[in-house]
C-alpha cells in the first residue's frame, strides 16, 4: 500500500515492523503493525532531518497510493459533523473509470464537514479505510479499468525540513472484509473494540446553578446535587463540570466563559477550596468526574498569554502553538496539575476554532504544511503524556461537536458530545446515531425533547416546559453514553414518580449498553431524519445467539406497524421488554418481522434463543 524506497527493516515484533531508509541526509522510517486476529494493518511514516543543513522539499506526500481492484466499486463515507440537521449524511458515490472523488474538510478540524473514514464495497468484499490526522488530510478517489485508485495524506505538505526536525505523515489504517457492507461495518466495529478501545458506559449528571454555561457553578451547589442524584439512586456515575468553572467575568462584569479561559485555576470565589472537594464527592460514591478545557485557546489576560507572546498564534482567536515543544511542555504542565489537584477521572478537551489560518499564518514559501504537521505531533504528545501520567484517566473529544474525531484522536479518546446540533430533535440525533454506530461506536445521547406542541421541533432550544420524564425520548436517546443532567440540573426536588423512573431507565441502561459497546450492529430501517418513519436497529451476539432490537415510532409516523428483517439464526426466541417486562415467544423461520406500537413510542426488546 505505501511505496518506500531501498533500506532495511531495523525492528520487527509483535506483529509491529520498524522499516528505515535514507535518503541523503533524511531517514525515512515507516512503523507498520500488522493484525492477525483481522484482515487489517496500519502504518506512519517519518521523516527526519539528520543533517546540519535545511533539507530538499518534501512534497506530494501520500500515506497510501494505491489501486483496489474489482467491479462495481462504491464509496461510502459521510459529511462528518457541522452544527446543522445536514450532518452526518451517509453517501454512496460510484466511480466509472476515469471519474474522481477528492474529500478534505474545512478550516483544518479533522471531522469538519468531512469524514476521515470511508469504506469500499466490490460486490461481496471490501476494505475500510481511515485516515488519522486531527488536521487537514485528503482523500482521493478515481475510478480505473480495474478498480478504484485511492490516495490519502495531508493535504499540504510542501516544505524544507529543519536540521534535527521529524515530520510524520497521517496513520493510515486499513481492514479488509469479504461479505456485504454490513458485514464491513461489522469487521470494522470489532476491530475497532478490540483495537482503538472505548470506555465503560456512563449515564450524566450535571448542575449548571442556572447561569451562562457553568459560570453559577458553586463548590456548595456541585456537591448538593451529587448527593440529591446519590441519594435518589439515579444511578449517574459521571458527574460533569463544563465551561466557565474558572474565573469567568469580563472587564463589564458580565459571565464570559469564552473571553476568560488560559489560566485554567478555579474561582476562588465560587471554589475556595478549588475543585478537590468536588473531585473527592465523586469519589466516594464510585463517580467518575468530568472537567472542561479549551487548552489550544487562550485569551488576553490569561497569564500564558502575557508571559510568552510568541506562543501565541492571533487570527481572531489566540491559539497556542503547539509547534512549538516548549510551549506542549507547559501546557502538560499546566493541564496536569489541574487534573491531579481536582481529582478529575474525565480529561473534557474542546476546540471551538478553525485553525487552518493560524497554521499558514507562520509558514513561509518554504514551509508549508510544516506548521501544522508539528502542531499536530504536539497535539498528540499533550495526549499521550496526560496518558502516561494518569493511566486510568478518560479523554472526552470535543470540537465544537465532533468535529475532531479521526482514528488518531479515538486512539485516546471518546466522543461524548458528538454534535452542538438539535440535542432534542428525535428523528435527527437518530440518524446521526446510525451514521456513528458505523464507524464510531461509542458517544453520548441526550434525554431532551425539543418538539412544539404540534409535534414539529425547534432547531435552536428546548421548550421552557420539558416533561419531568419521558419514555419516548429516554428510550430514543439510548446509546453507550447518556446525558440525565436535566433530572439533576434542576431547582425543586425531582417527584419519586420520577426517581422511580430514572431507576428504571438505570436498570435497562446498565443492562443493554454493555450489549451495545461490544455487539454487532444492523440497521433495520433506511437512513432518515424524518419524524414520519420509523427506526429499528438491531444489536446481536451472534456468538450467544442474544442481543437488543430497538424499534422507535416517531411522532408522526402514521403506519402502526413495522416490518422488519432482523438478523437471527433460525429457532425460537424469547422477546422481553426492557421497560414494562412484557414478553412473548417467536419462532424465527428467516422471514421478517412486524413490530405494531403507539404513535411516538419507543421499545427496547431483549431476545436469546431458547433452543
Amino acid at each position: 500500500y505505501c511505496g518506500m524506497p531501498d533500506g532495511t527493516v531495523t525492528s520487527s515484533e509483535n506483529n509491529k515492523i520498524i522499516y528505515t531508509a535514507m535518503v541523503g541526509k533524511i531517514e525515512v522510517r515507516a512503523e507498520c503493525v500488522s493484525y492477525d486476529d483481522f484482515d487489517a494493518s496500519e502504518w506512519t511514516v517519518y521523516f527526519s532531518n539528520k543533517g546540519d543543513t535545511v533539507s530538499p522539499h518534501l512534497s506530494d506526500v501520500d500515506v497510501m497510493n494505491y489501486v483496489f481492484k474489482g467491479e462495481c466499486a462504491k464509496i461510502y463515507t459521510s459529511n462528518g459533523d457541522f452544527c446543522s440537521s445536514d450532518g452526518y449524511a451517509v453517501t454512496e458515490t460510484c466511480l466509472s473509470t476515469g471519474a474522481e472523488l477528492r474529500i478534505v474538510p474545512y478550516g483544518g478540524r479533522s471531522c469538519n464537514t468531512a469524514f476521515p473514514y470511508h469504506r469500499i464495497t466490490f460486490g461481496n468484499r471490501g476494505v475500510n479505510l481511515a485516515v488519522g490526522w486531527p488536521g487537514q488530510w485528503k482523500s482521493y478517489f478515481r475510478g480505473t479499468d480495474d478498480g478504484v485508485l485511492y490516495a490519502a495524506g495531508q493535504e499540504v505538505l510542501d516544505t524544507v525540513i529543519n536540521p534535527g526536525e521529524s515530520l510524520r505523515t497521517p496513520l493510515m489504517v486499513v481492514v479488509s472484509f469479504d461479505g456485504d457492507i454490513e458485514t464491513g461495518i461489522n469487521v470494522w466495529r470489532r476491530w475497532y473494540f478490540k483495537h482503538v478501545g472505548i470506555t465503560k458506559p456512563h449515564l450524566v449528571g450535571c448542575f449548571s446553578g442556572f447561569g451562562l454555561e457553568f459560570t453559577h457553578a458553586t463548590e456548595e451547589n456541585q456537591i448538593k446535587a451529587i448527593s440529591d442524584a446519590v441519594n435518589n439512586r439515579l444511578g449517574i456515575n459521571l458527574w460533569w463540570l463544563d465551561a466557565g468553572w474558572y474565573p469567568a467575568v469580563n472587564d463589564m462584569g458580565e459571565d464570559d466563559w469564552w473571553g476568560t479561559l488560559g489560566d485554567w485555576k478555579p474561582d476562588s470565589k465560587r471554589f475556595p477550596n478549588g475543585l478537590a472537594p468536588i473531585g473527592k464527592e465523586c469519589e466516594k460514591h464510585g463517580i467518575d468526574f468530568l472537567l472542561w478545557f479549551e487548552s489550544e485557546r487562550v485569551t488576553e489576560h490569561s497569564e500564558i498569554c502575557r508571559e510568552h507572546p510568541e506562543w501565541i498564534i492571533d487570527k481572531g482567536v489566540k491559539m497556542l502553538d503547539l509547534s512549538i515543544p516548549a510551549c506542549v511542555d507547559y501546557l502538560i504542565k499546566k493541564i496536569g496539575n489541574c487534573i491531579e489537584e481536582g481529582h478529575v477521572t474525565v480529561y473534557r478537551q474542546d476546540y471551538n476554532f478553525e485553525p487552518e489560518d493560524c497554521w499558514r499564518s507562520r509558514e513561509g514559501e518554504n514551509r508549508r504544511g510544516a506548521i501544522e504537521n508539528l502542531y499536530e505531533q504536539g497535539y498528540l504528545r499533550f495526549w499521550d503524556t496526560l496518558k502516561a501520567r494518569f493511566p486510568e484517566l478518560q479523554i472526552d473529544s470535543c470540537a465544537s461537536g465532533g468535529r475532531r474525531n479521526d482514528i488518531e484522536t479515538m486512539r485516546r479518546s471518546v466522543p461524548l458530545h458528538q454534535t452542538d446540533y438539535g440535542y432534542g430533535i428525535h428523528p435527527v440525533q437518530q440518524a446521526f446515531s446510525q451514521t456513528l454506530y458505523s464507524w464510531i461506536p461509542y458517544f453520548r445521547g441526550f434525554a431532551e425533547s425539543w418538539e412544539k406542541e404540534d409535534g414539529s421541533y425547534d432547531d435552536g432550544k428546548p421548550p421552557k416546559n420539558l416533561p419531568e420524564f419521558d419514555e419516548y425520548t429516554m428510550l430514543s436517546f439510548l446509546a453507550p453514553t447518556v446525558h440525565l443532567g436535566r433530572f439533576t440540573n434542576v431547582k425543586k426536588p425531582l417527584s419519586e414518580e420520577t426517581c422511580e423512573k430514572i431507576r428504571r431507565y438505570s436498570a435497562l441502561f446498565n443492562r443493554v449498553a454493555p450489549v451495545i459497546c461490544s455487539a454487532d450492529f444492523y440497521a433495520l430501517t433506511p437512513y432518515h431524519k424524518s419524524r414520519e418513519k420509523w427506526t429499528s436497529w438491531q444489536f446481536d451476539i451472534p456468538e450467544e445467539d442474544r442481543g437488543v432490537i430497538e424499534v422507535i415510532r416517531n411522532n408522526a409516523a402514521p403506519d402502526g406497524t413495522l416490518t422488519v428483517k432482523p438478523h437471527l439464526r433460525e429457532g425460537r426466541y424469547v422477546f422481553r421488554n426492557l421497560w414494562n417486562g412484557e414478553t412473548f415467544r417467536y419462532a424465527y423461520t428467516g422471514g421478517s418481522m412486524a413490530f405494531s406500537q403507539p404513535i411516538r413510542s419507543a421499545r427496547i426488546w431483549e431476545y436469546a434463543r431458547e433452543d
